[in-house]
């Protein structure tokens, strides 16, 4: 009886190991595919930066809107209201005081913020490996993504490396810049949407 008990938990040990191995084995391509199931989504934001001397870390937060065909909208709403609104055209700012535009014919880098926002935010591996070695750990109940900019990318005067974890949906995003200020940034309330919300209008 015991070696028949001895051989069963082996047999689910055994299981239980391939099953892990199994779930743990996604690639870029699947997460991809996971997180840009639903083509506008939108959600609530929590951000902290914390800045060189600064005792605490600067905190913000919000609403987000992401169309991967329009871009992103940043909808500041603690401390203080704030819009902004990134996309293929360039970067609009909106506040009760003013408004101001910055086109990306103009500043042809602000194509490349957008790109790395949409990617982090909706997961687009593609996007990110234009600028960024990837390395992908867990599966589709809990993984992670730590990148590092490449050599040749202008991304790398800015940032450090960046960490993007999540499930069905990112979740928490990590940046350290080169002055080793760190950034925090965490999703909730994510749910796909139908209809763009016309007070946020793309440039």
């Amino acid at each position: 009886m015991s070696r028949l008990l001895f051989c069963l938990k082996s047999a689910v040990a055994i299981l239980a190991f391939s099953a892990t191995c199994t779930a743990f084995a996604l690639n870029l391509d699947e997460l991809s595919e996971l997180l840009s199931k639903d083509s506008m989504v939108g959600g609530r934001f929590i951000q902290e930066k914390t800045l060189s001397g600064f005792p605490k870390p600067m905190r913000t937060e919000g609403r987000f809107y992401l169309d991967l065909d329009r871009g992103i909208v940043w909808v500041t709403e603690k401390p203080f209201a704030n819009t902004i609104i990134f996309s293929e055209g360039g970067l609009r700012s909106k506040s009760q005081y003013a408004t101001s535009r910055l086109s990306s014919q103009e500043i042809p880098y602000l194509k490349t913020v957008n790109e790395l926002i949409l990617g982090m935010l909706a997961g687009q591996t593609a996007r990110l490996q234009a600028d960024f070695e990837i390395e992908l750990t867990g599966n589709t109940d809990h993984w992670r993504m730590h990148l590092t900019p490449r050599q040749n990318s202008p991304v790398g005067a800015l940032f450090h490396s960046m960490e993007i974890e999540g499930r069905d949906r990112p979740e928490t995003i990590r940046l350290e810049s080169t002055r080793k200020e760190l950034t925090l940034i965490q999703l909730s309330e994510q749910q796909a949407i139908k209809n763009w919300p016309k007070e946020v209008e793309t440039p």
